[in-house]
């Protein structure tokens, strides 16, 4: 009997009865198999902008009937390839020192609300910003320690032996 997927899509289902090497495989309704975690081709993202041209960034599920052309991705991975990588406006590449020095005053006010936060700072999505915040967070983590290490004498051991 086939499991639903928790993705929030009632159209997929996972396959069982598959060898064990295919685990991750899925088949929607339409019968279009897929994997889970795939990567996005050049022509699945060319196919996907031309789809929300025509119809709207709306009805993800419906991707593949109205092109007439099988995509190899569920309904909730459109959307995301659509709102984190896609749609027009965004800005790609590192952030800005600017942006940077914003962000960092945004969460200290707001906290780790990445969606406010990403209102004032255009073209940059909750999902980048929030990366952005969590790498930005080890760094300094890392300078800290450095710095500590520093501060004891750098021929310091790290531990203590017992004898």
């Amino acid at each position: 009997m086939p499991l639903p997927l928790k993705t929030g899509c009632r159209d997929q289902e996972r396959e069982k009865g598959g060898t064990s090497s295919d685990p991750g495989h899925l088949k929607s309704k339409n019968g279009v198999e897929m994997k889970e975690g795939q990567r996005w081709q050049p022509e699945e993202d060319a196919l996907l902008k031309a789809y929300v041209k025509q119809y709207g960034p709306k009805e993800w599920n419906l991707v593949s009937v109205r092109m007439g052309q099988p995509l190899h991705h569920d309904p909730k991975s459109c959307l995301e390839r659509w709102k984190n990588y896609l749609k027009p406006g965004l800005k790609k590449g590192s952030l800005t020192m600017e942006e940077q020095s914003l962000v960092v005053s945004l969460q200290a006010k707001y906290g780790n609300k990445w969606k406010k936060i990403a209102t004032k700072v255009p073209g940059r999505t909750p999902k980048r910003l929030g990366k952005w915040w969590e790498v930005f967070k080890e760094k300094q983590l890392k300078q800290q320690q450095q710095n500590q290490k520093k501060k004891n004498g750098s021929n310091a051991p790290e531990y203590a032996l017992y004898r």
